[in-house]
């Protein structure tokens, strides 16, 4: 039970089924041989769980506990959690609260499948530290994209109603006058007489450094916000892979999010995400972060079926994609992703021409447009989204049944955060990507994503046989 070392002074800590266990080698550098093992579960609001008993790592400080009362979660907290309805912890969370706040002084990394309760662990952790009573940020929570973002706000309205402890939440900027941001109505908070000093913020890299560095006027209540680094203890960074990487799409927001860690040196790192990058592993070292890896005995692959369709050219994938579509009639929601906004946008005209109930979301529409996409999606208004990378992390559709890789995703990372908008709370899902060219040889990029995952993806049979 113990302690794997990554580099010198260094763990990584591998909790299986709430237990700790030693790999038999360093699972963060021998990536390619041996993938992580996930359990797909959702922090839902009676999950039963299992009943073993649990080991509980002294030496490391890793605890587990299957009621929330019986961490060491304040009062205020604590009563935040059965309001919104939470009867008991999820399996990640049994481990990860608890262990993260008897760590207090200690970065973290924490990697769990998609659905397993990372969001509620998160805010459950930063806010136990909070001082109610000093009107000032104490915890900063980053996303890589406002959807999550707001994702997240919502998650906490729920958990912070009527609670002493503030939240709000930023997203996008538009020029206003004499060089002074205008965020309009793009600022939420749970709390106006906390106006700019919230106890908790959630935003995006971008928006949140432009919060440090520049005056930010807010239309109502007509007002400007400055926040000060000064108080913040926690710095949240979901979905930490995407935001620290340094790939050419991605660079601006790591650069964002190291400019803001420089204005509060001391402030604790949290770090969460369903796959860990080099540069995550990288960044987490150079903390001396203790690591915590949730595996359990069934991986994304088992609950999402993977399937693949060759095809001789780009024109054969609408009639291919109008075929599955109608030959699996008892698919609920259905996410088709898509490498470009080009594609996504011609993908969506076609659906339409189609007579299905379809639209689309990318990076470049304006938020009032991406918000009613994705909420008519969520209420089961529109059956079908096309998106592009935008909707592959962290936002929660609970009916989504089947999942398009309409474009081949680049890695295999990104192949699972998109598959993984299927098979979501208990679910099964199906995820079907199209091939180019049309052969009869087992696809190179169908094999290198099924090697970087450790799943099997299977030529897709007949329709008929495909059970959801």
């Amino acid at each position: 039970t113990c302690a794997l070392p990554i580099c010198q002074d260094k763990h990584l800590l591998s909790l299986q089924n709430s237990t700790m266990s030693l790999p038999e080698k360093n699972e963060w550098d021998d990536e390619t041989e041996k993938k992580d093992e996930w359990e797909d579960e959702t922090e839902t609001k009676d999950d039963k769980g299992d009943n073993e008993d649990v080991d509980i790592d002294n030496e490391n400080n890793i605890l587990m506990f299957k009621k929330f009362e019986d961490m060491e979660i304040n009062e205020t907290v604590l009563r935040g959690i059965f309001n919104a309805g939470f009867v008991s912890p999820a399996p990640f969370q049994r481990t990860i609260i608890p262990t993260c706040i008897a760590n207090k002084d200690k970065h973290v990394v924490v990697e769990a499948a998609t659905g397993s309760g990372k969001t509620l662990c998160f805010l459950i952790v930063a806010a136990n530290s909070i001082k109610p009573t000093i009107k000032r940020t104490q915890v900063l929570v980053l996303s890589p994209v406002r959807e999550l973002a707001y994702q997240i706000y919502d998650e906490a309205l729920k958990l912070f109603k009527d609670s002493p402890i503030s939240v709000a939440f930023h997203r996008g900027t538009t020029a206003g006058k004499q060089g002074v941001k205008s965020v309009g109505d793009k600022y939420m908070t749970t709390n106006m007489d906390h106006f700019g000093h919230e106890h908790i913020v959630i935003s995006t890299p971008q928006r949140c450094l432009a919060l440090f560095t520049e005056p930010t006027f807010v239309m109502q209540p007509n007002r400007k916000i400055h926040l000060n680094p000064q108080f913040i203890q926690e710095v949240v960074i979901d979905e930490c892979d995407k935001i620290l990487s340094t790939s050419e799409r991605h660079s601006d927001m790591a650069y964002q999010v190291h400019e803001i860690l420089a204005l509060m040196p001391n402030a604790r790192q949290s770090l969460y995400s369903a796959t860990m990058s080099e540069n995550t592993k990288l960044h987490g070292n150079e903390l001396d972060a203790m690591y915590l890896k949730f595996v359990a005995n069934e991986k994304i692959g088992n609950t999402v079926d993977h399937y693949w369709v060759g095809l001789q050219d780009e024109r054969d994938k609408y009639a291919c994609l109008e075929n599955i579509l109608r030959g699996i009639n008892n698919a609920g929601s259905v996410f088709v992703f898509a490498s470009s906004i080009l594609s996504a946008e011609e993908i969506c005209r076609f659906l339409t021409d189609e007579k299905c109930s379809v639209d689309f979301i990318h990076g470049s529409l304006p938020q009032t447009m991406r918000d009613s996409a994705i909420k008519n999606f969520r209420e089961g208004k529109t059956r079908i989204l096309v998106s592009t990378e935008l909707a592959a992390r962290g936002i929660d559709i609970n009916s989504v049944d089947l999942v398009f890789n309409f474009d081949l995703p680049s890695t295999g990372t990104d192949y699972m955060h998109r598959s993984g908008r299927a098979g979501r709370f208990g679910k099964r899902g199906i995820a079907i990507s199209f091939v180019l060219p049309l052969g009869n040889a087992r696809p190179a990029d169908i094999i290198r994503i099924e090697k970087e995952n450790n799943i099997q993806i299977e030529h897709l049979p007949p329709l008929e046989s495909l059970k959801l």
